[in-house]
Formats: C-alpha cells, structure tokens, sequence
C-alpha cells in the first residue's frame, strides 16, 4: 500500500519542514490506511529548484527607505490608533489623508465607467477635477516633497464627515477655479475606502511579516520560473533531470513495493506537485523512465492533487499534450484509474479541475484559515486525512 508525496513550491529540507513529513507520514498511516507498515515516499524536488543569495538584499526594509517624496521620515499606520480615521490621519500627514480619498474616488470612477462599458469617461469625471485641485493644495500648504510627514490642523476632525467638510472648505479657500461642492461628493467616495486599506494594526502585521511573506512569494515564482526555463532542455539542467528526476525515482520504488493485490497505490500533489504529476504522467519519454525502473507499468489507483493547479496550467495551455477546448478536455493520464482534486476557497492559490481534463472529480473543503495559511493548512487537520480515507475506501 506504497503513497508518493509529491510537495509543492518553496519547500525546502529545513528542520521544520522534515518534522512536517514525519507528522504527515504518521497521520496518513493511523488514519487514511490504519497500517503502520505503509511505505510513503518523499520525493525532494524542491531542492534543485530555485535558489536565492541567502540574505534577500532586494526584499525593502519597513524602515530606513529614502522616501519618493523626499522625506528622510515616512508617515506610518502604526502610528495611528486601531481603525484609520481620516481627521486623525490628517493631523500626522496630511498628505496621505487627502491621497487616500483620491485614490478612492478615482477607483470609484473607473469602476462606473467600466460598468457603463465607456472606459473615456472617467478622464471627465469629477475625481479627475478632484485630484488636480487636491495635489495644488497640497503643494500650496508646501506638504510635497518635505522632508518629514506634515499634518494640517485644519483638516483635522472627528469624524470623516468633517473631514470631508474641512477639505472641501481648504480647497474652496484656495481660489481653485472649480466651484463644485466637493464635501458631500467626499463622503460619498469615503466609502470606498473601506475596500481599499486597511487599519494601523494591518499594517504593522504586514510590516512585521512583509520579509517572510516577500520570501514565500519569491520561492513560490521562482520555482515555477525555473520548471517552466527548463522543460525544454533534455541536458542536466533541464527540469526533465533536476525537478523531474526525484519523483521519478519515488514513484518507481513505489511501484516495486511489496503490497496486497487489493492495497491501492495513491499519489498525492501538492500545490505545483500536482501540475509536475500530470505534465509527467502525459509524457511518453517520462513515462518510459518510469515504468523501466519500476518494472511495469504505471498503476496508479488513486491521485490526489490538493491545493493544486493543473487546470490554471491547462488553460494558459502549457502542457505539451495541447490545450483544452469547449468540446474537448484533456485525457486523464494513462494508468491512473481515479483522479481526485481537492481545493479551498480560501485557497487562492487552489483551481478546479474538472471543466479541463476527462475523468477528475472536484472536492471543496474549507480549511476554515486565512489567505495567508489556507494554502499549507490542508495536511494539518484530521478531517482531511478521514476524508481521503472515506473517498479511496467508501467511495
């Protein structure tokens, strides 16, 4: 009853990461195959994948940046106190306050005018006017380019209703040619905002995190940048001799494992282990490698991709086997007699299956996290691995 794991993007063999696989391997012998015995297989493809200097120089520090407009000091939402307030915002730089609305009105605009199908009208529109007299008035008060964040107390307020009125009342007094009333057109654009950013604690989490996220962003393109550079090239940098290669060996020795006539053979795919699986098993010269060293061949009972995104891979028609159309998919691979796809909605990272390719069925499950966990957070609960074992055993 041999299972081939095959992980996805930014993984790496850190310690933490090893003593992930020894808890996952644990839980998928006492609760999806109830055998102590079940061989699983590992393959590390992650390690001949991308790879960075080790100190990142080129993700931004939170602090110490020359700042664009010129300030040695730059205005931040950890200094504000919980929801952001544009009165309060106002006071500390007046400069962010009053971007902050234009960038909402100016949002607001181009969304109604994508509604309306008439992309040239948000060139006339009052967000436009808006913005030209708000960036004078601005320059006036000599906020632009200062050295440090200047706030103005007359826009400070209460509540962004005054805001809205004290703006409106700064930018009349500075004999600006328009006349329109720009306070009630400013609270109703105030309501976009919410959409927009976020509040002071956001964006100290974000800071705290920015370095560890920027790195997960990087790995998780740049391992796709490298498999996709090197698919082409059959030498030993190619991806057929780099990424493909551990996996190959994993599922051959899995095949040779000694097992039950009615114990099934099952491949997981993570996240891009999924898509590896499939551009592997619809390779004829892969295939081959395959089934010489695993003396047969392939058999797969059940194939799992989690978290994965062959059908994104499948439409932008990156397989070598074609793309798919209206009237027809792609073929499941060969040798592999069910197909299962597993995604969240949270998942951002996590596509359907089913509308490309023949044969797979698609599973929702909700992992109950944030964006930010809901993509890693699959092979941590319980209620995954008796899932998997319901669907391979009840059916």
């Amino acid at each position: 009853m041999p299972l081939v794991f095959v992980h996805g993007v930014a993984t790496r063999q850190t310690s933490l990461y090893k003593a992930q696989v020894v808890q996952r391997d644990a839980l998928f012998r006492s609760m999806v195959f109830k055998n102590d015995k079940v061989v699983i297989e590992n393959p590390d493809w992650g390690s001949f994948a991308v790879q960075f200097s080790e100190d990142l120089r080129w993700i931004p520090a939170p602090k110490g940046n020359q700042a664009f407009g010129g300030a040695t000091e730059q205005f931040s939402a950890e200094d504000l106190d919980g929801v952001l307030d544009l009165g309060q915002l106002a006071l500390l730089d007046a400069q962010q306050a009053v971007d902050l609305v234009a960038m909402a009105a100016l949002d607001a605009e181009a969304r109604e005018a994508s509604e309306l199908d008439q992309p040239g009208s948000a060139a006339s529109g009052d967000a436009i006017d808006f913005a030209v007299s708000a960036g004078e008035y601005l320059n006036q008060q000599g906020v632009i380019g200062s050295n440090s964040p200047i706030g103005l107390g007359s826009l400070q307020a209460n509540s962004n209703s005054a805001f809205a009125e004290a703006l409106e009342a700064e930018i009349k007094g500075t004999g600006d040619s328009q006349a329109y009333a720009v306070g009630g057109w400013i609270r109703d654009k105030i309501g976009q905002l919410g959409g927009l950013i976020g509040n002071g604690l956001s964006d100290a989490a974000l800071k705290a995190k920015r370095r560890d996220l920027s790195r997960s962003v990087s790995y998780f393109l740049g391992d796709i940048f490298v498999y996709l550079r090197g698919r082409d090239n059959l030498g030993p940098a190619g991806t057929r001799a780099q990424l493909f290669e551990p996996i190959i060996a994993s599922l051959a020795s899995a095949m040779k494992a000694q097992r039950n006539a009615n114990e099934p053979f099952v491949v997981v795919g993570h996240s891009l282990g999924g898509v590896l699986l499939y551009d592997m098993l619809t390779d004829d010269a892969v295939r081959q490698q395959i089934e010489e060293r695993g003396a047969g061949p392939i058999k797969i009972d059940a194939l799992f991709t989690v978290g994965s995104q062959p059908g994104f891979f499948a439409d932008l028609g990156l397989y070598a086997i074609g793309r798919p159309t209206s009237d027809a998919k792609l073929p499941m691979p060969e040798g592999v007699t069910r197909w299962l796809n597993v995604f969240d909605f949270t998942d951002v990272f996590s596509f359907r299956c089913e509308p490309m390719f023949d044969g797979v069925d698609d599973f929702g499950y909700d992992t109950v996290t944030d964006l930010l966990h809901a993509h890693s957070a699959y092979f941590q609960r319980p209620s995954f691995y008796e899932r998997m074992r319901k669907r391979l055993f009840d059916q």
